[in-house]
């Protein structure tokens, strides 16, 4: 949206930030709070950022949709299903050239790609609430797309977040 609104420059440096914000708790905890990988402290560790990037107290809980915070978050966990589900995001908008759907696509591809992976209850779990939250937070773009009116990738610089 900031890319589309004012401008790629400011895009890449919002994607980054907001992934940034998704790996930096992760790589924390790891660090300095514990490794175990089946944990309801890194689940919640895990659902913490794209939560609180959600329904952020500092817009009136009005935050973003989540997906750049939830790929920083699963960068740090688990990197390989991570490229694997932007490998369908990449799919899907370049077919479909709705980046909505894109990713949408990406959040439940993520947490079948870690069941098929074995990644073990506690990250599926945080993978699927993850992928509800964005779900929730795309409902508007799901209803444009039915309406045949939510703008395609390339399409121009419009609002309609």
């Amino acid at each position: 949206n900031v890319g589309r609104v004012v401008g790629p420059s400011w895009g890449v440096l919002t994607l980054i930030l907001d992934m940034s914000k998704g790996v930096l708790p992760i790589a924390l905890f790891l660090r300095y709070g514990g490794s175990e990988e089946g944990s309801w402290p890194l689940m919640l560790i895990a659902l913490a950022p794209v939560i609180g990037h959600q329904f952020s107290v500092f817009t009136a809980l009005k935050g973003g949709k989540g997906v750049a915070t939830t790929i920083g978050v699963w960068l740090a966990l688990s990197p390989v299903s991570v490229l694997l589900a932007l490998t369908a995001f990449m799919t899907t908008a370049v077919l479909c050239r709705y980046i909505s759907l894109a990713s949408l696509v990406f959040a439940f591809a993520l947490p079948i790609i870690l069941f098929i992976s074995e990644k073990g209850p506690y990250l599926l779990t945080a993978s699927l609430l993850t992928a509800l939250l964005i779900l929730f937070r795309h409902k508007d773009n799901i209803e444009r797309i039915c309406k045949g009116i939510e703008p395609r990738w390339g399409e121009g610089h419009h609002d309609r977040r």
